[in-house]
């Protein structure tokens, strides 16, 4: 018999995560209270956007669309700002000593330039707090989370196109005489 393998359990991602923060607010105290405003900005620009594209009665009736835009934004962005903030090495935090920017979160492989590549093109210092990044390094950095960044807008859409999905079938089942304003395209 064949077992599927998983390759990141929970623990394993929610350790990863809990060191990417303490590395994230390392470098700046104030990460928490920006992350918390670039959540509450994303959702509000996107709320408002609904608002002005479908009025506060659309927004009502199409609420299955309305919170799977404000999802996809909340997504994108935290993902987004997420991957890049600053991080340095916490003082007496053995988890992130010597850690490459694949441990920190990017998929990049650990040989060569890319490993000290910094999370962020304008952090100071790399991991270490000590070692100044070089300007090619600094430039890779404008580079190295595209494919991340990638995968985060694909991630971020699944979510948003998922719910919708899911909400349009839900409201289907609660409200079976209603009838969409949408028309079905057929796109083969």
């Amino acid at each position: 018999t064949t077992s599927l393998r998983i390759p990141y359990s929970i623990s394993s991602m929610s350790k990863s995560i809990g060191v990417g923060y303490r590395a994230r607010v390392a470098a700046d105290p104030n990460f928490l209270v920006k992350s918390v405003l670039e959540v509450a900005l994303a959702a509000g620009t996107q709320m408002m956007a609904e608002v002005s594209r479908r009025g506060a009665k659309g927004c009502v009736t199409e609420i299955d669309f309305v919170v799977a835009g404000v999802l996809t934004a909340i997504a994108g962005k935290y993902y987004s700002s997420w991957r890049v903030a600053p991080t340095v090495t916490p003082e007496g935090d053995d988890n992130l000593a010597g850690t490459t920017s694949a441990q920190r979160g990017s998929k990049q492989n650990d040989i060569g330039f890319w490993s000290k590549v910094p999370t962020n093109a304008f952090q100071p210092y790399h991991l270490d707090g000590k070692t100044r990044p070089t300007v090619a390094e600094r430039f890779g950095a404008l580079f190295a989370p595209i494919p991340t960044l990638f995968r985060a807008g694909v991630i971020a859409s699944a979510i948003g196109y998922g719910m919708t999905s899911l909400l349009i079938s839900l409201r289907t089942l609660l409200v079976p005489d209603y009838i969409s304003p949408t028309v079905n395209v057929n796109i083969v």
